[in-house]
């Protein structure tokens, strides 16, 4: 498993400069003027996968990989490991930066930390819908579709969040509560979704 986190990580090593800069601005706008820009940095960190199952398929590693040690059940689960990391950075990030402001400038209005772990939680949903699509067509046909279905899901994400925003004070808990149970459900699904996709697939 950590052998094929790194090999992931080799793979994004020409993009990680510039995605650490696009989240960053991201995270920036995010916590100091609109919270919107906080959704787009964890969108846009949820997404990675798509470009990992497109270097993998410009090198033929599934088929590198079928002469190796590895059962598909492995790989699967190593790539929705994966997509976890830059959410856990961003989450990670975001609430230090967010505790920072309280304790330097309690004054300062900034986006409250369950709305940004449920922000947080609510960008799998993304790639709980793309990875099956890129499994059962491949990243060639599936970028498409994964990037339009992940366009429609980000709108949905967006405008739900501009609209809890606008009262966020006023919602009960377990909205929150029930969205992050909604979205690890549907990772959970995805997974095993993608494992049956991948176990019948001929390579």
């Amino acid at each position: 498993m950590k052998s094929l986190l790194l090999k992931d990580l080799y793979v994004m090593k020409g993009t990680i400069v510039t995605f650490s800069i696009i989240l960053l601005a991201f995270i920036a706008v995010g916590v100091t003027r609109n919270s919107m820009f906080l959704l787009m940095a964890f969108a846009f960190s949820s997404i990675q996968s798509v470009s990992v199952f497109n270097q993998e398929a410009a090198c033929r590693w599934e088929t590198y990989a079928g002469g190796l040690p590895l059962t598909r059940k492995t790989q699967v689960l190593e790539k929705y490991i994966f997509i976890l990391i830059p959410l856990a950075i961003v989450t990670a990030l975001t609430a230090v930066i967010l505790l920072g402001m309280g304790v330097f400038a309690p004054g300062r209005e900034r986006p409250d930390l369950m709305m940004l772990l449920m922000m947080a939680f609510l960008s799998l949903i993304i790639p709980s819908v793309t990875i099956p699509i890129l499994y059962k067509v491949g990243p060639e046909k599936g970028q498409l579709v994964s990037t339009i279905f992940a366009g429609i899901l980000f709108g949905a994400m967006a405008g739900g969040a501009m609209a809890l925003d606008e009262k966020w004070t006023g919602i009960p808990s377990l909205i929150p509560i029930g969205a992050i149970a909604l979205s690890i459900l549907m990772l959970v699904g995805s997974y095993f979704l993608s494992l049956r996709i991948y176990t019948k697939k001929d390579l």
